[in-house]
């Protein structure tokens, strides 16, 4: 099996410097008929569901390794 020569990788787009999205023949209409607020979510400044569920198990983690500490040092 031959491998590609350079003109045909140029060719095919994989050596092309420019972000994939502008390199994709009719990426003009990709995007069509999307309002410009929903083209690109926003970062909010509360945490989700996910990251709350996350945040809570990490503090009760360390909430269960401080208490086992603490029965440690008590034993001692």
């Amino acid at each position: 099996m031959d491998l590609p020569g350079l003109d045909d990788l140029k060719a095919s787009g994989l050596l092309d410097r420019r972000p994939a999205i502008e390199a994709i023949p009719g990426s003009d209409d990709l995007f069509a008929g999307q309002e410009g607020s929903e083209r690109v979510e926003q970062d909010a400044d509360e945490p989700g569901e996910i990251e709350r569920e996350a945040l809570e198990k990490v503090q009760a983690d360390r909430d269960y390794e401080q208490e086992r500490a603490e029965e440690e040092l008590e034993e001692i």
